[in-house]
């Protein structure tokens, strides 16, 4: 059975590698949290994961904000993501998912393709 878990208002800080991690065809719903200062991503989707992901702050991460690899999905709205190194987004050619209204600083996506960003913040 895959997993499914409901995660709320909770702090994900300083791990070991990415903050949260969703993958072999995970779900999960994440709202409200904080994911900040961990060795990896704040927050990595591989393997078909595909995750709910609302209001969060993602920040001062050390291998990116969030990364979204290829066969990956993901909803991801009105979550902050910023002062993450290299970059805040990363988003690999073959990702899908929906990503609206979120907030970042510059320089993102510094890995990412122009054309695979625009679409991915739904720009034209």
């Amino acid at each position: 059975m895959l997993g499914d878990p409901v995660v709320r208002d909770c702090e994900v800080r300083d791990g070991k590698d990415a903050g949260i991690l969703v993958g072999t065809r995970g779900k999960g719903t994440f709202e409200r949290c904080a994911v900040v200062g961990n060795a990896g991503a704040g927050i990595a989707v591989a393997d078909g994961g595909d995750p709910v992901v609302r209001d969060c702050q993602v920040f001062g991460n050390r291998d990116g904000g969030v990364i979204v690899a290829a066969g990956a999905l993901g909803t991801i709205t009105g979550c902050t993501v910023s002062l993450n190194t290299p970059d805040n987004w990363r988003v690999e050619a073959g990702a899908g998912g929906i990503r609206r209204d979120n907030r970042f600083d510059a320089p993102t996506a510094r890995n990412a393709l122009v054309s695979t960003l625009r679409r991915f913040f739904g720009l034209p």
